[in-house]
C-alpha cells in the first residue's frame, strides 16, 4: 500500500536538501531505521511483530492510521517533508507488559541512517546501530546531550542493564576531501625534501673527497678559452720534463 503525506516544508534543520524519515516502536517487534534521505526521493517503512504481539496502532505524523494495522509498510513517494512513523506493539493474549524505559534516536545534517527509537524492560539492552550513506561521513554523536567523540568512528552504542530513557543522534556530514596541499600532508612534504637534496649536490657523507670537488668545480667553471690557456700550459710543462730527463741521462753517461 502506498501513501502519500503532504506536509508544510520542515526538512532537516532547515536544509532544503534532506528530509528526515523517524521511526519508532512500542512493544516488542522490529520497524525499519529512520533514515535521512534528498529531498524528492522515495523511502519505504515496513515493521514486523515478534512472536506472540501483534500490531496495536500506527501513527503517523501523530495522526492514527488505522488503514495501515495489518499493512505492514508505508511509502513515501516524493518526499518533500519530515515524517514521522511509531508502531505500537501489543501481546496477543492482552497481557500487560512491565515498566520499559525510551531510547529515542535521530539523525540529521546528511544522509544516512540510524537504529529505529523504541523501548526497552528495566535491566534490559539495546543497540543503537547507525550508518552514513555513500559520499557522506559522521560529523559527531551526541548522546543524552553531550557529544561522544569516542563513538564517532565507532558506528554503535550498547545500553546495558537499562535504568533510565537515552537520546541518541548522529550527525552526518558530506566526506571531507583532502585538498591536496602539500603543507598539510607531511607523506608529501617529505617525498618533495628528498628529491631535492638528491638534485645533484653534494654534501658531506658523499664519497667524492675534499680534492677531487675542488678540481671538479674548477674544470666546471673553466671556460673554453681558459681550457686552451691550460691545455697550452701542460704541454709545455711536459716538454719540460720530458728534456730534464733526457738531460740528466746525457750527463750519467
Amino acid at each position: 500500500m502506498e501513501v502519500i503525506y503532504k506536509k508544510k516544508d520542515n526538512s532537516t534543520q532547515g536544509n532544503p536538501d534532506y528530509i528526515e524519515i523517524k521511526t519508532s516502536r512500542e512493544g516488542k517487534g522490529t520497524i525499519s531505521d529512520s533514515v535521512v534521505i534528498g529531498r524528492g526521493d522515495s523511502h519505504t517503512v515496513t515493521w514486523k511483530p515478534a512472536p506472540g504481539y501483534k500490531v496495536a496502532g500506527v501513527i503517523i505524523d501523530g495522526v492514527n492510521a488505522d488503514s495501515l494495522t495489518d499493512a505492514g509498510r508505508v511509502q513515501f513517494k516524493d518526499a518533500a517533508s519530515n515524517h514521522k512513523v511509531h508502531v505500537v506493539f501489543v501481546r496477543e493474549d492482552g497481557a500487560e507488559t512491565g515498566p520499559a524505559y525510551q531510547i529515542d534516536t535521530s539523525v540529521s545534517g546528511g544522509k544516512g541512517s540510524i537504529t529505529a527509537g523504541g523501548d526497552v524492560e528495566k535491566g534490559g539492552s539495546y543497540q543503537v546501530v547507525w550508518k552514513p550513506a555513500k559520499g557522506y561521513e559522521v560529523q559527531k554523536v551526541i548522546v543524552d546531550g553531550v557529544e561522544r567523540k569516542d563513538l564517532k568512528n565507532a558506528g554503535k552504542i550498547d545500553f546495558k542493564n537499562v535504568s533510565g530513557n537515552h537520546t541518541v543522534e548522529v550527525v552526518y556530514q558530506k566526506e571531507q576531501k583532502n585538498s591536496g596541499n602539500t603543507a598539510d600532508d607531511p607523506s608529501k612534504s617529505k617525498k618533495k625534501k628528498k628529491k631535492d637534496d638528491n638534485s645533484g649536490k653534494f654534501h658531506a657523507g658523499s664519497s667524492e673527497t675534499r680534492s677531487n670537488r675542488v678540481l671538479r668545480k674548477g674544470v666546471a667553471e673553466t671556460g673554453d678559452e681558459d681550457k686552451g690557456e691550460m691545455e697550452l700550459i701542460f704541454l709545455i710543462v711536459s716538454a719540460a720534463a720530458v728534456y730534464m730527463v733526457l738531460k740528466k741521462k746525457r750527463e750519467i753517461h
